[in-house]
């Protein structure tokens, strides 16, 4: 897949239908969009998503953290498999033009036959374009326009806002389920303090972006991949308080493995929140309450699979 990052100089000149949107993630109301992409890709169409560099929640004026970083986007939408992914400024030019031109201004860069978003897709000036403003200009500017709708879960929207409240709140299976993926972080492993393995329970250190949400504070199931191996985990997100008092960071003890992979890409993928973090008064201590959250960790994974 072709990844245009944070840029206008792209140029895409054969047919091609392209999907308009925030992309926080890909989540199950995501996946409806990509399907109608992909069954233009089987017409013959190339396939795009287009959206912006910035915060999703920044093209309202706020500020947030985010579901999936770009590294970890590019993953999402290559699994998907789109041809491209373009994530354009937002600039004043773009944030001052009107509808239309906006439409003008995608069709100067892209052969454009065919967009999907969702029926609440918003762009232009002031948010003044709609679904309805996409239909009004496809025979003038040649292409057809496809409205999915929104899809529910337990009654209400799939949103990206909504998953981040739930990571937020450390409801990680919940996350999980409107996602449609397990909520995941990727990184560079990290030298950290060594304590780990001094004390005989190694483990591996990210500390991704600053524009990453992580859950709340405390020790999550996961699942480790390295390269094309995937072993169980238990991953602690926080500052580590036993040891000192450090940056928020996830730390994951790898169960039945002693691999080296320091300076290398992995990927940790949570399944289950366990429990907070906590402070303990001695080494052993928590030593001790980590035998038994992998004694729990190899449980419930065993249950999960049957």
């Amino acid at each position: 897949m072709k990844y245009y990052q944070n840029t206008f100089d792209f140029k895409i000149d054969q047919p091609c239908a392209i999907s308009l949107g925030k992309f926080d993630g890909l989540h199950i109301g995501h996946k409806s969009l990509m399907e109608q992409l992909l069954l233009a890709k089987e017409r013959g169409l190339y396939n795009a998503a287009l959206t912006f560099s910035v915060p999703p929640n920044a093209l309202d004026g706020k500020e947030c953290k985010v579901l999936s970083t770009r590294r970890e986007k590019e993953r999402i939408f290559t699994l998907a498999g789109l041809d491209a992914l373009i994530e354009m400024p937002f600039d004043e030019t773009i944030k001052s033009m009107d509808p239309k031109s906006f439409l003008l201004f995608l069709k100067e860069r892209i052969d454009v036959r065919l967009i999907v978003c969702g029926t609440d897709f918003r762009f232009g000036h002031k948010r003044a374009g709609d679904v309805n403003t996409l239909k009004k200009y496809e025979k003038e500017l040649g292409y057809t326009s496809i409205i999915v709708e929104k899809i529910q879960y337990e009654g209400k929207d799939i949103s990206s806002t909504r998953i981040r409240g739930c990571v937020e709140r450390g409801e990680i299976e919940q996350a999980n389920r409107l996602l449609g993926y397990p909520y995941f972080i990727t990184g560079e492993v990290l030298h950290g303090e060594g304590r780990g393995h001094k004390e005989g329970i190694p483990t591996v250190n990210l500390f991704p972006g600053p524009e990453k949400l992580l859950p709340k504070n405390g020790v999550d199931f996961s699942k480790v991949n390295i390269g094309e191996n995937c072993y169980t985990g238990i991953t602690n997100i926080g500052r580590k308080p036993t040891a000192g008092d450090f940056p928020v960071g996830v730390e994951t003890h790898i169960l039945d493995y002693d691999g080296d992979v320091y300076g290398e890409e992995v990927t940790v993928s949570l399944f289950h929140f366990h429990r907070p973090e906590k402070r303990f008064d001695s080494f052993e201590l928590l030593k001790a309450q980590i035998g038994q959250d992998i004694a729990q960790c190899r449980d419930w994974f065993l249950d999960f699979s049957e």
